[in-house]
């Protein structure tokens, strides 16, 4: 091998992280004494002066800056998603939160019970359809006693 390997960039983002209840304070951001982990580059860190060009920006997506330099990003409040200056000039969403809890996980709501066999019992939940059609799906799920988990018609 000639070289260095050079591998694609994931770099760390730090936005809206509170210290004793300062927002973006210095100190709750991302820091390296190493001259091989560097910002803007490993690590892009809230800046609230941000213009496009280095860190992370926040606010409505109104105000995202139309030109950016590639890896630099803003939280956009109104959309909930972190963009990514994916090349040039060229916004492109990257991080959106999930949804928690997960509507599969917040209790039994009415809809369409489920069979889960394993191989210590047989019982049933309830799974609720929250969009698309599910009808004869089935999700696996793997865990210590090996469920199956499959929607009854």
């Amino acid at each position: 091998m000639d070289g260095w390997p050079h591998e694609m960039l994931e770099p760390v983002y730090c936005w809206n992280n509170k210290l004793n209840g300062k927002m973006n304070d210095p100190a709750a951001t991302v820091h390296s004494v190493y001259p091989s982990v560097q910002e803007n580059r490993d690590y892009y860190n809230y800046s609230s002066n941000f213009d496009g060009t280095r860190g992370v920006g926040s606010g409505t997506s109104a105000d995202r800056p139309s030109t950016c330099t590639t890896g630099v990003a803003y939280w956009a409040t109104d959309k909930n998603t972190l963009y990514q200056c994916a090349s040039t000039n060229t916004w492109a969403p990257y991080y959106t939160p999930y949804t928690y809890p997960h509507p599969l996980v917040t209790g039994a709501p009415p809809g369409k019970r489920a069979n889960v066999r394993s191989r210590r019992s047989r019982r049933e939940v309830g799974i609720e359809k929250r969009s698309g059609n599910l009808a004869g799906t089935t999700i696996a799920i793997i865990c210590n006693y090996g469920y199956i988990v499959q929607l009854c018609s």
